[in-house]
């Protein structure tokens, strides 16, 4: 036990040293030359100069220089907040291309709800099960995916969803082998929501001929390893029979999400009978714990890191912020989805509010001309060649770690100090070789949390004001919404002008509207997000208080040290023990 303690000590006080308490030109001296960043060595040739950026930066800049690197800031805001204000305007028609592909119709139509078969409440286990096989045309000789089993049994179904579960299945046989894979899949339905589908694609033991069959589950919540692990033991049990199977997917159906920490716990079919006398009131009991931590049951995010250099990683970091378009590359059915869902990790507090496909289905590549933000990932073809050029946004092949096309200023994105600490934090933590891929997965997390709490975590404190306390007649209205977001009051309370030019057009975007939009409502839960910035604060103020201005403050406080371990003991007793 007194091991694990040390451990814990020393994964938090490593965030903090990466991130000095105080950060000169955040809430302290400003800094003329804080408009850009240094980009690495190991930027790539095609988007080594960012626009408006200096790779030469001296510090010794005179005030004619000063005054133009003024106007060039400011028109780069402007501009940043033009592009954003404009393709948050077409949000409401970007979905129709991908309604219409999905349907292979000429007139685009509103995409159905899924049908569960029986009102199905919200926070169950999954809301369909599917399991997808591919048949050969015997005229074209080509394979196309089918529905083979469905669960419930009368639910109805977005057309074509059987091509996003195996979206690989023009280009037969596979490249990759009969290997197991994992990968994954989004549902945006006609109101905007979604549902998250996860897949595991086996080779049946025994089977005479090898085609693969996928195991999909479609649900309202985003737990990717989780779900994982439900699906590895569905799979392990391809050989029950058909009512086995109904018997034991009914019981998962019937079950709810756990929490955190917590256990599933459900019966399955006693198999070493025969099919006849089995009494299914009587199953044997498992249990499947989901971890504390969802980040603890992926690996989603180191092996993103581990696929790109970092400077490509901010880059694409940095296009995620503004909004652009961003296509990923590969061969790799199980590569290509996690580092699509890696994109959406970095992201937290925050999520992608436009088109998000993990795996584009192939022949399909007329969605990437829709004119909106999108994150997408394309899989690799000798059948489809890839000749997709995009005007505004990114596109980086896995297989080959480089980008193939961009802007130009990705690098100049993030302010220039916390590009340069969340690289050194990055590299900090893929450094911990004797550290397991989960725990590197949680590092990796709170390396872009502590960005986030960094730039932003004041508006709490500075930017939300009850809705009663400002308006002693506020009637709460249809909304729901009990506060007020003070985007002035925000931004003015940052000193830095590259961190408050950054804020000033990021508060133009969709996730950050969505974002405040949350806290502004009754009903809104603190999260992690607010637990670190509620540590941050109480940091700030004892190492302010025993006159600690930067650096690698060390820990004085123990209160403040047991409330900012809080979460790891809760995480990693619960794990470890």
């Amino acid at each position: 036990m007194n091991l694990i303690v040390c451990f814990l000590f020393q994964i938090h006080s490593l965030v903090n040293q990466i991130y000095p308490v105080s950060i000169e030109g955040i809430h302290g001296k400003d800094s003329s030359t804080d408009s850009g960043i240094q980009l690495g060595t190991d930027s790539l040739s095609s988007c080594d100069t960012p626009l408006g950026d200096s790779t030469t930066d001296t510090g010794d800049s005179d005030c004619e220089n000063e005054t133009e690197d003024l106007i060039n800031s400011r028109q780069v805001v402007e501009e940043r907040k033009g592009y954003i204000r404009r393709v948050s305007s077409i949000r409401a028609t970007e979905l129709l291309p991908l309604q219409r592909l999905l349907r292979n119709r000429p007139l685009p139509e509103p995409l159905p709800q899924i049908d569960h078969g029986k009102k199905h409440e919200e926070g169950s286990l999954f809301d369909n099960l599917l399991i997808i096989g591919i048949r050969r045309d015997e005229k074209t000789g080509a394979y196309h995916p089918i529905i083979k089993y469905k669960f419930p049994h009368t639910a109805t179904l977005p057309d074509g969803i059987e091509r996003f579960c195996f979206p690989d299945s023009l280009e037969w046989p596979c490249h990759e082998g009969s290997t197991a894979q994992f990968y994954t899949l989004t549902v945006t339905q006609s109101d905007g929501s979604r549902r998250y589908g996860c897949c595991y694609r086996i080779l049946p033991d025994g089977a005479n001929i090898c085609i693969p069959i996928a195991y999909c589950i479609i649900t309202q919540t985003r737990a990717i390893g989780f779900y994982r692990n439900v699906l590895q033991i569905l799979a392990s049990r391809h050989g029950y029979s058909e009512s086995q199977m109904d018997f034991l997917i009914n019981e998962l159906y019937e079950e709810s999400v756990p929490d955190p920490g917590k256990n599933l716990m459900f019966q399955d079919p006693i198999s070493s009978l025969p099919t006849s006398s089995v009494d299914y009131g009587m199953g044997v009991p498992l249990i499947l714990r989901r971890k504390a931590d969802s980040r603890l049951e992926n690996t989603d995010l180191h092996l993103f890191l581990n696929s790109l250099d970092l400077s490509t990683v901010l880059k694409l970091f940095g296009s995620l912020l503004l909004e652009r378009k961003i296509i990923l590359l590969s061969r790799s059915l199980n590569l290509l989805s996690l580092c699509v869902e890696a994109l959406e990790s970095m992201l937290y507090p925050f999520s992608w509010q436009h088109t998000f496909v993990p795996i584009l289905p192939l022949n399909m590549n007329e969605l990437l001309e829709v004119p909106a933000p999108f994150v997408i990932g394309v899989l690799r073809s000798e059948v489809v060649p890839w000749d997709v050029k995009l005007d505004e946004g990114i596109v980086v092949d896995l297989d080959q770690r480089k980008i193939l096309s961009c802007v130009g200023d990705e690098g100049s994105i993030l302010p220039k100090r916390f590009y340069k600490k969340l690289r050194e934090a990055l590299q900090s933590v893929l450094a911990l070789f004797e550290q397991t891929e989960n725990t590197k997965n949680v590092l990796i997390s709170e390396c872009f949390i502590r960005m986030f709490v960094e730039t932003m975590g004041h508006y709490r404190t500075t930017a939300l004001f009850d809705c009663s306390t400002l308006h002693p007649t506020y009637e709460r209205k249809q909304s729901g919404d009990v506060r007020v977001f003070k985007k002035e009051i925000f931004l003015k309370a940052v000193s830095s002008k590259s961190n408050r030019d950054f804020l000033e057009w990021f508060c133009e975007t969709s996730m950050f509207q969505q974002f405040i939009e949350c806290r502004k409502k009754s009903d809104f839960k603190p999260g992690l997000f607010e637990q670190r910035c509620v540590e941050q604060l109480e940091l700030n103020k004892d190492t302010n208080s025993q006159g600690f201005t930067g650096g690698n403050v060390p820990w004085k406080n123990t209160s403040i040290l047991s409330k900012g371990t809080a979460w790891f003991k809760e995480t990693f007793y619960k794990e470890r023990d």
